[in-house]
């Protein structure tokens, strides 16, 4: 299911390159201006801050085009963002396999099943830590990695996030998690099996949909 309207707004797949690039400003504004993530120069990810003749940047990076770019909608407003990676790149890779810290043998083992990682979830400021909306971005990204038969990856170092997947039941696969920044806290790798993910929409459904 990738599209749809809950109680958090309306969900659907971004199309076009002004959507996306929509997506890639409140990406931009809200993990560098409002969180100050500090990214390594020359990351694996390719992640870099890109900035238009109009002024205005964006946070970019080598997985953008094959990305599929989900965005939450109040009225004609972008109010959220997330994205689902799959293996279907050029590297071949999820994103977070492309660290050092997957590498690790228990990490590895349960990586290797199909898989597919939400990321770059953000929102604007007013709705974060909204739980309507974490339910509805795993509600819509859950009903992709279904059709897919697929695993599920999310990382994150905000408890509230991780709190979250736990309730839905995720399991913490790494609670160490590095990316190689500078003054960097761990972030937690968590994993949902393809065999729970019925019971997970089932979970989210009454939280989303009206």
């Amino acid at each position: 299911m990738l599209r749809g309207r809950g109680r958090a707004g309306i969900f659907r797949v971004l199309r076009n390159s002004r959507e996306i690039d929509s997506a890639r400003k409140l990406l931009y504004k809200v993990y560098v201006e409002e969180l100050s993530w500090k990214f390594m120069p020359n990351n694996p990810s390719g992640i870099h801050v890109q900035q238009l003749a109009s002024g205005e940047k964006m946070l970019c990076d080598h997985f953008d085009d094959e990305a599929v770019w989900i965005g939450t909608f109040k009225g004609q407003e972008l109010a959220g963002v997330s994205r689902i990676l799959t293996r279907e790149n050029k590297f071949g890779k999820l994103d977070v396999e492309l660290y050092e810290s997957s590498k690790k043998p228990s990490t590895l083992f349960r990586l290797k099943e199909p898989c597919i990682e939400i990321q770059r979830i953000g929102s604007l400021k007013q709705r974060r830590r909204k739980h309507k909306f974490l339910a509805g971005i795993l509600f819509f990204n859950l009903g992709f990695a279904k059709t897919r038969r697929s695993n599920v990856l999310v990382n994150s170092s905000l408890k509230y996030i991780r709190v979250s997947l736990e309730n839905f039941g995720f399991e913490c696969i790494d609670d160490k998690f590095f990316y190689g920044e500078e003054n960097e806290l761990p972030s937690s790798l968590y994993l949902l099996s393809f065999s729970k993910i019925d019971d997970a929409i089932k979970k989210l459904k009454d939280r989303v949909i009206q």
